[in-house]
């Protein structure tokens, strides 16, 4: 899978674990890097190091802890565990993605080094893959629109700028 594809599927589950909350463009953006950290891996054990379920729930466990230890104000120790949270399915989304594809993932890394999981003959460039992961998270994409009622807002600007470079509509 393409890595802005990666980036894209997570900024959209982070965009839905926020559920139309003011924190939104955050839990997008946690769910984002989410989404891209794995590849951070491509020059050392890739596909292993951070392609498994182990390591962002660990990270993401001592963040949260740290960040209830060190916050007593209770609404940020709130927004940041659901940013944690966006973060950490926007990792296992970019790892359950690349599980589609014929190199697969060893998801329970380092616990167990041989258990792969590669569910598809597909490469991570295959047109099909790719655009299959673009549709869904265009979809809920679409959905997040829609539910915080931000869609009409989309169509109500696009009419505008219509309007105004002299476009009637049909």
């Amino acid at each position: 899978m393409y890595r802005a594809i990666h980036v894209f599927m997570g900024f959209t589950v982070g965009l839905l674990v926020g559920g139309g909350s003011e924190f939104d463009i955050f839990y997008g953006l946690m769910g984002a890097l989410g989404g891209y950290i794995p590849d951070l891996d491509l020059r050392i054990k890739h596909r292993k190091l951070l392609h498994n379920l182990i390591v962002p729930l660990i990270l993401v466990s001592i963040l949260y802890l740290a960040t209830s230890l060190a916050i007593g104000i209770q609404w940020i120790v709130q927004v940041m565990l659901r940013g944690y949270l966006a973060l950490v399915l926007g990792w296992i989304l970019h790892v359950a993605s690349d599980a589609f594809t014929k190199r697969g993932v060893y998801p329970l890394w380092p616990l167990n080094k041989e258990f792969k999981v590669a569910l598809t003959p597909l490469k991570s460039t295959s047109i099909v893959g790719n655009f299959i992961a673009v549709l869904l998270s265009a979809l809920a994409f679409y959905y997040w629109l829609d539910s915080t009622g931000i869609s009409k807002w989309v169509v109500w600007f696009l009419e505008a700028v219509a309007e105004l470079l002299g476009f009637s509509p049909a």
